[in-house]
């Protein structure tokens, strides 16, 4: 996966006082976009019943609404709005979308094999979708934060990437006996979503280094 162009520095060292809540700007922007992805998980809940293909779909419109509810949280924390760069936005929507073909999947077994789709009778397998919406939100804020602001979202994208490796472990006893054929598509997108997780954690830790030490080292002309 190539990885995406990182924004370019511009001036010197960022002066954290022109943020409208100052250095505390950062952290109230990630408690903010937290809350709005906890929040915003409830009220699209109600489009499971609405919706086509609602397992699907649910998870991109909750993804949708969490990446708009951070850039709002932004432009609150930071007095301006953050560019939404087509490298961050790509990151995200892949994530998204393959969220969305998780829980759609992880239904469509469920149904096949028990009778009735439940959350518990999936176990810990179906929240990772939720950890995919937050690891892709969290990519996106990295590569949208301004210098001196990328550590809350880098914490979050690491902490992503640890949920969903231990989501993965948690399914790979089952490895010993086989694979179902029914299973197969499901155990794809399982370890599809611990691969994503790592590179966006990996690709947030490259993009938040290279931020900083540029802001640090590069001389203004």
């Amino acid at each position: 996966m190539a990885l995406p162009a990182i924004p370019a520095a511009t001036g010197s060292q960022p002066d954290t006082s022109s943020w409208r809540l100052g250095a505390a700007a950062p952290w109230l922007w990630a408690f903010g976009s937290l809350v709005w992805y906890a929040s915003s998980a409830y009220l699209t809940l109600p489009l499971l019943g609405v919706l086509p293909a609602p397992f699907l779909l649910q998870p991109l419109v909750w993804g949708s609404a969490v990446l708009g509810g951070a850039l709002l949280a932004a432009r609150l924390a930071f007095g301006r709005w953050l560019p939404a760069s087509w490298p961050g936005l790509a990151l995200a929507l892949f994530g998204l979308t393959l969220a969305g073909l998780l829980e759609a999947s992880l239904h469509d077994w469920a149904v096949a094999r028990l009778g009735v789709f439940g959350w518990d009778m999936v176990g810990p397998t179906a929240g990772l979708f939720a950890v995919v919406v937050g690891s892709a939100a969290a990519g996106f804020g990295v590569l949208v934060a301004p210098r001196r602001a990328t550590l809350p979202p880098l914490l979050m994208a690491v902490g992503g990437a640890l949920l969903t490796g231990i989501v993965v472990a948690v399914n790979m006893p089952g490895l010993g006996d086989g694979i179902d054929p029914e299973s197969f598509v499901p155990a794809l997108l399982v370890a599809t979503c611990g691969a994503y997780a790592l590179v966006v954690a990996f690709i947030s830790v490259l993009v938040t280094v290279r931020r900083e030490l540029s802001d640090d080292t590069t001389t203004p002309t």
